[in-house]
């Protein structure tokens, strides 16, 4: 595996972050109370997952500075 040149760096590119952000989402909705979990309509986890998909992909491959 040949990792990139500055991969000693990661903590620092969105990429990294939005995928932590990510991650932590099923464990946040796990946690919320009931009051809150019935104000996100059934038919609103589709296009939240695929803005969370497009997002990660245009972190993925935008220049990170």
């Amino acid at each position: 595996m040949k990792l990139v040149t500055d991969a000693k760096d990661w903590w620092k590119w969105n990429s990294v972050h939005i995928a932590a952000i990510i991650s932590s989402l099923p464990v946040v909705w796990l946690n919320l109370p009931p009051e809150f979990k019935v104000l996100v309509p059934d038919w609103a986890f589709i296009p939240i997952g695929i803005a969370m998909f497009v997002s990660m992909v245009v972190a993925r491959v935008r220049a990170q500075a």
